[in-house]
């Protein structure tokens, strides 16, 4: 059920932001680095599933969101640093950098 849960969750948060994918590429790639360090921290943290399980889920949400090419190509860029001690997830290319912590009271959140 949790596999589920969570699978039905990244598809609404990549559908609450496929509006804003309409921007240029750089906020393009915000959005999906963002909302892709949250899909891993929640997968691997709160879910506790496999980085498999995780890596498989976010392809098949992935490609049922993207459709334009060049998006596809941000993705491929993208470079995942998942450390288990530290709890957190970052993603990140050239421009760019993500990173979704994880504790016990908040979940998994962005920093400021």
């Amino acid at each position: 059920m949790k596999k589920f849960s969570i699978i039905g969750i990244i598809i609404y948060i990549f559908t609450i932001f496929c509006s804003y994918l309409l921007a240029d590429e750089r906020n393009e790639a915000i959005v999906i680095m963002n909302a892709s360090s949250k899909h891993f921290c929640n997968c691997v943290f709160i879910s506790e599933m496999s980085l498999d399980f995780c890596n498989e889920s976010y392809q098949r949400v992935i490609s049922a969101t993207l459709h334009e090419s060049h998006e596809d190509s941000i993705i491929s860029n993208f470079e995942l640093n998942i450390d288990e001690e530290n709890k957190y997830v970052e993603i990140k290319n050239e421009l760019y950098s993500s990173i979704s912590f994880f504790n016990d009271q908040k979940g998994c959140y962005f920093k400021n």
